[in-house]
């Protein structure tokens, strides 16, 4: 498909005020000089208040929105490639309710969850077995769909159960299973950092300042590497399972997160969580294109840090209404 204009996503918030008739001067600027582009997880967004949903349905219709869609290769793993697709916002947010009903979803993001201090009712295995279980539910799902898939799904089955049991031994050896350990305090605790420091880190280069204060201290190699991806074993292949860029944005987001930098301090709530998730997966998803609009400013402060790192060239625009 042949896109003319230089391809734009907007963040969740920058679509709530165009429903509410706010930006309307942005909203003309982008409809005249880009195309804007929006993710599974912008439609994932709108289906948490599927009450408000045809409003903005009609706002990425307005706006003659693409979806996008990364592809997967042959082993449905993900890549650093992106598919746009001209169809309509309504029939893309069917089919992706239709694909959360048959197929449920995975709870990979609860082992996240724990590490960035929520769940504190759970052990690490105990939320791995509930990844487990989320996987079964899924390739039950994929098995009963289509007889094709049935001897992918067998082998896939098989795999995945190897996997968690030497990710429960890994656990055991590498990261204390007390229901209340909390690796984010602790993991700052260590290092001395935080949002009251690392908030306040101008200018250029700042991954690589934050990477270069923390190294010296014992084991922050081996957690900075399981978020970028650079180590090969079982847990990082879980945070970062094919060191593309897309999952390594994803990753430093939340090594970020963990940090200190520009964080949530409310991130044992599931909700908020849950808009920690989107919002990482929202940077990954700009870097395939020229420009985010976001009114968040953590959102906007971390992917520039994380771009300029990358050498990613997207340009953030940070929305401020009083």
């Amino acid at each position: 498909m042949e896109i003319n204009k230089p391809l734009i996503y907007l963040d969740h918030n920058i679509y709530d005020s165009f429903t509410k008739n706010e930006l309307l001067e942005l909203k003309t600027l982008i409809l005249e000089s880009f195309q804007v582009v929006y993710s599974n997880e912008n439609l994932k967004e709108i289906a948490r208040s599927p009450e408000y949903s045809n409003r903005f349905l009609n706002v990425l219709s307005e706006l003659n929105a693409y979806y996008m869609e990364i592809v997967l290769d042959k082993n449905w793993n993900i890549t650093d490639r992106m598919r746009f697709y001209s169809t309509s916002p309504q029939k893309a947010y069917n089919e992706h309710l239709k694909n959360t009903r048959d197929f449920g979803s995975i709870n990979f993001d609860q082992f996240l969850h724990k590490l960035l201090g929520g769940r504190d009712t759970s052990s690490f295995n105990e939320i791995i077995g509930e990844i487990q279980n989320s996987l079964d539910s899924m390739l039950d799902g994929l098995d009963t769909y289509n007889n094709i898939f049935k001897f992918g799904v067998s082998h896939l089955r098989k795999d995945a159960h190897h996997t968690f049991e030497q990710l429960k031994a890994q656990i055991d050896k590498t990261i204390p299973n007390d229901i209340k350990f909390d690796a984010t305090n602790a993991l700052r605790q260590e290092v001395g950092t935080g949002p009251a420091f690392l908030n306040n880190i101008q200018g250029r280069g700042i991954l690589y300042r934050i990477f270069e204060m923390i190294k010296q201290f014992p084991g922050i190699s081996e957690v900075q590497n399981l978020f970028l991806g650079i180590e090969n074993d079982e847990i990082t292949r879980v945070v970062n399972p094919n060191k593309t860029i897309y999952q390594t944005i994803c990753g430093i987001y939340a090594f970020l997160e963990m940090l200190g930098y520009w964080s949530d301090r409310r991130l044992k709530k599931e909700q908020r969580f849950s808009a920690f998730q989107s919002d990482r997966l929202h940077v990954a998803n700009a870097a395939f294109t020229e420009a985010i609009f976001t009114r968040d400013k953590p959102l906007a402060m971390k992917a520039g840090a994380i771009y300029e790192h990358l050498g990613i060239r997207t340009n953030i625009f940070y929305i401020y209404i009083r």
